[in-house]
């Protein structure tokens, strides 16, 4: 299985669909969700992989980003911070990637 991610095309999309199609338009069926998932963009890729239209191989932490984070953060929250607040907030991140309806 090949997987295109979608750091590369992201940033350039308001619709998460019209995203996810562009990445199947050049032949791929997967598509990594990756950490510059904004929260505008789940709508259309819910869409989409509803629709059958793409299929998601995996999630890239943290995705979609946390809310008031408007770029790719991928170390926003440390597992191995000394904050425990920051720790708190890499698990809380990183069982919200794995939860939505896409994976």
């Amino acid at each position: 299985m090949y997987s295109l991610s979608t750091c590369w095309n992201s940033h350039r999309h308001t619709d998460g669909r019209a995203m996810l199609r562009e990445i199947r338009e050049l032949g791929f069926e997967y598509a990594e969700l990756s950490h510059g998932i904004r929260l505008t963009l789940l709508p259309g890729i819910l869409e989409a992989v509803d629709a059958g239209e793409m299929k998601i191989s995996s999630v890239h932490n943290f995705c979609p980003l946390p809310m008031g984070v408007d770029r790719a953060a991928p170390n926003i929250f440390k597992f191995s911070s000394e904050n425990p607040r920051e720790r708190e907030n890499a698990v809380k991140h990183t069982i919200r990637a794995w939860k939505p309806r896409c994976v």
